[in-house]
């Protein structure tokens, strides 16, 4: 087991994105059915919280926009202004320290 350098961040759904998707996708959705959809984000690894809330707040757009883009295929949906307040509005973040590496694989890396 190894230990990497990198601190994971994980993004989930809340009510505000779940209503959002609703008025913007053709399903209903409740929190229920997609909460398991978080996704994880792995960052530079940082000793003080301060610093890692400080880098997710400089990046808040591209995870909006990455978390927004799995759910509708227009532009013209998305909200008009995302800021960082309403990135925390609708989804709840996260922080987890510690990661590991448990698999003695390669990592793959492709674009997105």
């Amino acid at each position: 087991m190894e230990s990497i350098n990198r601190t994971a961040v994980v993004v989930k759904p809340k009510q505000p994105f779940i209503d959002w998707l609703n008025d913007n996708d053709d399903d209903d959705h409740m929190v229920g059915d997609i909460i398991g959809d978080g996704t994880i984000f792995l960052l530079p690894e940082y000793d003080y919280l301060d610093d890692l809330r400080q880098y997710v707040k400089n990046i808040y757009d591209d995870l909006f926009v990455y978390m927004l883009e799995g759910w509708v295929d227009n532009q013209c949906q998305m909200p008009e202004h995302m800021t960082s307040e309403m990135f925390l509005e609708w989804f709840d973040i996260e922080i987890i320290g510690e990661v590991f590496d448990l698999v003695k694989d390669e990592i793959v890396r492709e674009e997105v």
